[in-house]
């Protein structure tokens, strides 16, 4: 590549950030660089470095603080700039390409929802490198490979394959990388999540099929299970799989008490799940059909479809109210969480728009989803059992039973990388299954 070709194809004259020098010495260097990225203290040394640069091969031995380069393809070169390098050229031509990168980011701070009583309280950023090195902390292996790669032809977001290669399966890996060589995106700016719809064809389900973790710990953990991570950059997440139901359900939290207590930390988890989700459509069922008089304490009899317009005003109310929160600035949500519960407490029962009864079944299922640390499968869970209730209003019991019946044939046919979703449920094996619920003692497990 020649220096006066990068000057035109850059057009220093449109962007702010691009820089370029020329270094007189014994010998002529030309740089260039985007300021906005590079570390300009790391700038200045290589600056005086050349200026004393007596013959071509010490070059190596004088920029020995930086990383150094060479590209066969001009692309390439193009592909470096953009990520935080420096280009070097000899004269016209550019000789190789110096890692200056620097980029501004947020402190390493704990994630706000995968929080932990007690552990480690670092969590990912948006810098690729930044995350990538707080895994190396916790693995220091010689079997920890992470290999980089560009995806996107506009954007170009650098992303990081991890996996421990004496743990991973090969035919899982090879899958992998054959699909991201097949991925062509002109950008990428929603990172991790379009990645995601690339990889597995997310369209076709309504659950996750990747774990995101914004905790490294998590991630070496499954690292040493021999799954996959994905590091992307400017994503404070990161995705792991291949995954099953199960690894949506696992948190910290249950390794860092007791092995008793972790362990009913993890059945209390998994019960309050799949309670929640059966919740509301078992209530109603039951409501509907054991005599509703004595079920209300106030004895007010409901017809089929006044009591469903109760659920559902209730559970559409509730989903509004978390997208609101979501949305909402911190300092907003506490007044946002008075008025809501003025609007579904005193008043939505005085107006008698809801049963105390309906009111309690709605808290007592959201509350249940939450208990889960994947926030993913917290919203999609949340809408299967809005799924179950339509269909068990419109057709009483067996519109539930029919309604279940396809949502396990259909995730039980779901596959991730050959891998069963419903694992180690579908297909059925006892110790896997033996396993996921006993939390076994740091001496018994090893890896974790």
């Amino acid at each position: 590549m020649k220096f006066n070709d990068l000057i035109k194809r850059i057009n220093q004259n449109n962007n702010l950030d691009f820089y370029s020098r020329i270094i007189k010495g014994k010998f002529l260097f030309k740089i260039a660089y985007f300021s906005s990225i590079s570390n300009s203290e790391q700038i200045m040394e290589i600056n005086k470095s050349l200026i004393h640069v007596d013959k071509l091969d010490d070059l190596p031995n004088i920029l020995i603080n930086n990383k150094i380069e060479k590209r066969e393809n001009d692309l390439d070169y193009f592909d470096d700039l953009y990520n935080g390098c420096l280009l070097l050229f000899f004269e016209e031509e550019c000789i190789c390409s110096l890692d200056v990168k620097e980029f501004n980011g947020r402190s390493i701070i704990e994630p706000e929802y995968e929080k932990s009583t007690k552990g480690a309280r670092d969590g990912f950023t948006e810098s690729i490198s930044v995350n990538i090195s707080l895994i190396r902390m916790r693995i220091k292996s010689l079997d920890l490979v992470v290999k980089k790669q560009i995806i996107s032809k506009e954007s170009k977001v650098m992303i990081a394959l991890v996996y421990m290669n004496n743990l991973v399966e090969n035919d899982v890996l090879l899958e992998v990388k054959k699909r991201l060589s097949l991925i062509e995106l002109e950008s990428l700016i929603m990172t991790d999540r379009a990645l995601e719809e690339c990889l597995f064809s997310q369209e076709k389900s309504i659950l996750p099929l990747v774990r995101y973790t914004e905790r490294p710990d998590i991630a070496s953990i499954n690292l040493m299970r021999g799954k996959i991570v994905l590091v992307v950059d400017t994503s404070s997440s990161v995705m792991i799989f291949p995954t099953s139901l199960v690894d949506h359900l696992r948190h910290v939290e249950e390794y860092r008490q007791n092995p008793i207590v972790g362990m009913c930390i993890r059945f209390l988890r998994y019960v309050s799940y799949f309670s929640s989700n059966l919740m509301l459509p078992l209530s109603y069922l039951m409501i509907v059909n054991y005599d509703i008089e004595n079920i209300f304490s106030y004895n007010v009899k409901l017809t089929r479809l006044g009591l469903g317009f109760q659920f559902i005003t209730g559970w559409l109310t509730i989903e509004v109210f978390r997208i609101a929160v979501i949305h909402s600035p911190s300092n907003l949500i506490s007044t946002l969480s008075i008025v809501m519960a003025i609007i579904l407490g005193e008043v939505a029962l005085s107006l008698g728009l809801f049963t105390k009864e309906v009111l309690l079944i709605l808290a007592l299922s959201t509350i249940g989803e939450f208990i889960v640390p994947s926030s993913e499968l917290v919203i999609s869970s949340y809408w299967l059992s809005f799924f179950l209730l339509i269909f068990s209003i419109i057709f009483n019991r067996v519109g539930f039973l029919i309604s279940l019946l396809v949502l396990i044939i259909y995730f039980s046919q779901i596959k991730i990388l050959s891998k069963s979703y419903l694992s180690p449920f579908i297909p059925f094996n006892f110790f896997k299954l033996k396993e996921e619920v006993i939390r076994k003692s740091a001496k018994k497990r090893k890896k974790v």
